[in-house]
């Protein structure tokens, strides 16, 4: 800790990867609980002080056509779920994913969590992402995370939730 105006600093020495691991769990928090804030409240502001309010009726006419999707499997990408941010997400707690069975590609299974925790970190990082090697760990099988439908009802954050 280095000391300056009474102030305890963080130290100018910690290593890249801590770093890079950090700004994944601010990019985590800010995705799943700042998001909600600013989708809920920019929508608001831009319909009624700016003269792009016809941008939001042009979404809100989208999020009605597209209301069924996070219902039936959503959009996952490829790329959002292979990004190298989930490999510094999932090392910073750090979260691995213990295989304990042969699970056959050839059915479907229903994995439960519990306690999860308010946020589900360590679920997000095994099913949403390859943070730990999902794909490699149970092959053939394509994980899909369950959750709120209350996740679905924020504009942009919608759309960013139903792509991992």
């Amino acid at each position: 800790m280095t000391k300056v105006a009474g102030i305890d600093w963080a130290p100018v020495n910690i290593p890249f990867e801590r770093r890079m691991q950090t700004l994944a769990v601010i990019h985590f928090f800010a995705g799943f609980i700042l998001m909600p804030i600013f989708c809920a409240i920019i929508p608001i502001y831009i319909l009624l002080y700016t003269s792009y309010w016809w941008t939001v009726l042009v979404y809100a006419l989208w999020f009605y056509y597209d209301k069924d999707t996070s219902r039936k499997g959503s959009r996952p990408k490829d790329w959002m779920r292979h990004a190298r941010i989930w490999k510094h997400f999932a090392n910073y707690f750090p979260i691995t994913l213990v295989k304990t069975a042969e699970l056959s590609p050839e059915k479907n299974y229903i994995m439960g969590s519990h306690p999860h925790g308010i946020l589900s970190i360590a679920v997000f990082a095994n099913t949403c992402t390859e943070g730990t090697n999902f794909s490699k760990t149970f092959p053939g099988i394509k994980p899909s995370l369950l959750t709120l439908v209350g996740q679905f009802w924020f504009p942009f954050r919608r759309e960013y939730t139903m792509i991992h």
